[in-house]
Parts: C-alpha cells; structure tokens; sequence
C-alpha cells in the first residue's frame, strides 16, 4: 500500500511528466528522493523567463525610468539561469527558449549561453530579449537609452567551423548582428530563421543566406537598417518581410519559393522566377497604394492559388481587371478591408468572376466598433452582389475559422466566410 510506484516508471515516462512543468518545478522534484534527483535535467525543452522563476515582469515598467529595479531583476534572473545550465551540463537540450528584456550589459552571460546551447546539441534556439513596455518607436524610450540598455550584439563568431551542427530554428529578438566572419560554416544545417527588430544590415543578411545551405524558412520583421534585400537560396520555401521601414526594394532569387508574404510600405520587387509559388500575401500601408499592383512585379504565377490581400483603401474596379489573369488558378482568396466599401464592393465580385477555381473566399473586416453598422451594410451589399453574379459557386455562411499564421492548412469548403476583427 505504500509502495511509490510513480518512481518505479521509466525514466522516458517520468521525463513526459515533467516537461509538463516550468524547468524550476521540475527541479524541485530532485529533491523527493536519489531515484528522482538527476531525472528533471533530462528535461530538452527549457522556457527561461519570467513566469518560470516566479519572478517580477520587467517589460512593465520603462529602463530610464527605474534603472535600478530593472539592474536588480535582471541580475537576480541572469543568476537564476545560469545556475540551471550549471546544474544540468552535459545532458542535451533539444530547445532552449529565453524571454527576458536584457541588454548588451549582460552580453557574456548571454554569450555564455549560448556556448552552452551549442555544446548541449541545441536544435531550436529562441532569444526574445525584447522589452514589450511600449509600441515600436516609443520616443520616451529612445530618449531614455543608454549604453547599459543597448541591444545585445549576437555574435555570430560563436558558431564557427561547424560547431552548431545541430542547430536547425534560429529566433532572435531585440539584438543585433554584426558582421559575417570569414570562417562562419556552423549554420551549415540551420532550417528557419527569424529576426524582429534587430539591427542587421543588407550584406550581413545575404552572407548569412550563402551561408545556410539548408535554409527553408527567413522571417524579418521590423529590421529597420535593411535597404535593399536580397533573398539568394535555391532551398529557401517560405519568405516573409515584415514593417522594415527603410527597405527600398527586394530582389528574390529563390526557384523554389511556395509562400511570400510582404507588409509595409509600396517597395520594389524583382523576382527571377516564380513556377512554383503557391501563397502570396501584400499589405500595403499607404492608403494611396494598391496592393494588386505587387502581383505585377512577378513574372507568370502557374502555381499561386492562395492569395491574401489587406487593401488601407477601396480597391477599384479597373484595378482588378488590370491583373485579372492573374487570378486563373486560384483556390482561396482573402481580402482584408480596413475600411467600409459600399461604394466599391463591386470589384470584389469581379476578383472572384476572374477565379474561376476558387474554393475558399474570407472577407475580413477591420473596422472599429462605433462603425459597425457601416461594416454590416457591406456584408450584406457583398452577399446579395455574389449570390446574383456567381449564383452557384459559393455558398453563404457565418461560419467563423482560424488560419496558421502562413496561411496554410485550409479545408475546401466552397463556402463564403467572414470575419469580423476589432482593432
């Protein structure tokens, strides 16, 4: 009747257990007894932050505005995590995720780290070093830097001669990255990377490109020194560019891109070929840009079947006729309306008369609430449109559903779907 038969289980099992805890509760476990003192540090995937040493969140209060609580928190957190990477040297981490807003004051604990992520196999490494206090651009906090509160360097002289070997999804966060040195081969194996507000500038992004041979997936999102990119990778897949304000243009050399998606301001676009492209989406933010004019800087699109398309104003008629050969082969359309189109719903109609293959319709709606009335009107105006011009093909619903966020894994359901988005 006493026997402890949860001790008595695989370690394999017990490991399961476990890593359904944050890495701190699983560590006390080492404390019931010697069967279980050694079993949390098997635990692979590690999530570092906050929540997981029960501590203050910092990212709600400013750095300039009480430098000494964030020094404290900071230190207290960098201790915290250094003392579980000691304490579990040697056993392997598949994925190692560290939230926590610190700085290029803290760049040898961070660079130790990662020496460990490396040593440790790491095969998914997460740095989201970003502090969420205040939206991108906050002047308040740009007045208030320092060079204690400037971003963390990634230094990517760490991975050198094949040394992250096992390193295949690469996330930073609110850092920067320097120059590529001359013997960088440990991203040999690399699959995805993502970089969000990191200061990295156009050469160092190609050379890290020629440098990832294995490269599927390339994420930027709000890489603001970027000029003009250029995306150079026979693998690369899936590209998505993000609200990189200065960028001018980009040039897209990748045969074997399925999935690009583009927002920000009215840019340059120079693709060689695009056979095999399945999955575009443009947002413009200039209300006087018009997003469909982006699908003419491809050459032909035999594959595109999935377009996504945010419009900051109402698209015109002559604009849709303008591309209209474009939208032969497509299976799934969705529009996103920032604002009322009573006046100019029509050319909705005519994208979908130019699809004759579509499948999937979704109409979203930004609007406000006081302006709902304006929104339902143009649901109505749409759905009485459509049921009189393509009588037949769709069927109305109000069925609500939720996309991966690269826009995949979509049932055919031939049926018109909306949604309704408060902002």
């Amino acid at each position: 009747q006493n026997c402890d038969w949860i001790s008595t289980l695989p370690d394999d099992i017990l490991i399961e257990i476990l890593s359904l805890m944050t890495i701190s509760e699983a560590a006390m476990t080492g404390f019931l007894s010697t069967r279980w003192r050694h079993v949390w540090k098997k635990v692979d995937h590690l999530i570092l932050d906050s929540y997981t040493f029960g501590m203050q969140e910092l990212e709600k209060s400013r750095y300039h505005e009480n430098p000494l609580l964030w020094n404290d928190v900071a230190t207290k957190f960098v201790h915290k995590v250094n003392g579980l990477l000691h304490s579990r040297y040697g056993n392997k981490i598949k994925e190692l995720i560290i939230r926590f807003p610190l700085t290029s004051a803290h760049a040898s604990n961070l660079d130790h780290w990662i020496e460990s992520a490396i040593v440790a196999s790491t095969e998914k490494l997460f740095f989201d070093l970003d502090n969420k206090c205040c939206k991108e651009g906050c002047t308040i906090c740009v007045k208030g830097m320092n060079a204690a509160s400037e971003p963390y360097d990634f230094l990517l002289g760490l991975f050198f001669n094949g040394r992250a070997h096992s390193l295949d999804e690469l996330t930073l966060f609110n850092c920067s990255i320097g120059t590529m040195p001359a013997n960088m081969s440990g991203f040999s194996y690399l699959k995805s990377l993502l970089l969000a507000r990191v200061s990295i500038v156009d050469e160092t992004v190609s050379s890290i490109m020629s440098n990832c041979c294995a490269l599927e997936i390339m994420v930027l999102q709000y890489c603001h020194l970027l000029v003009h990119l250029t995306a150079s990778h026979a693998r690369l897949q899936i590209l998505v560019v993000q609200f990189c304000k200065s960028l001018v243009s980009i040039c897209i050399r990748a045969d074997n891109l399925e999935s690009f998606a583009y927002m920000g301001y009215k840019i340059d676009i120079e693709c060689e070929r695009a056979q095999f492209l399945e999955m575009l989406h443009v947002y413009f933010v200039n209300k006087d840009d018009c997003p469909l004019d982006f699908i003419s800087a491809f050459p032909q699109l035999p594959k595109l079947e999935f377009l996504v398309i945010q419009f900051p104003t109402c698209l015109q008629v002559y604009r849709v006729l303008q591309h209209a050969s474009r939208f032969a082969g497509l299976t799934t359309v969705m529009l996103v309306l920032m604002k009322p189109w009573k006046e100019g719903i029509s050319s909705v109609a005519y994208v979908l008369k130019s699809a004759p293959l579509i499948e999937y319709f979704g109409l979203h709606v930004s609007f406000t609430i006081f302006i709902s009335t304006c929104c339902y009107a143009t649901l109505i105006y749409l759905l009485s449109y459509i049921s009189t011009t393509l009588a037949g093909l769709l069927q109305a619903s109000s069925t609500y559903s939720v996309e991966h966020h690269m826009a995949r894994g979509f049932n055919t359901c031939k049926a018109l779907h909306y949604y309704n988005w408060w902002v």
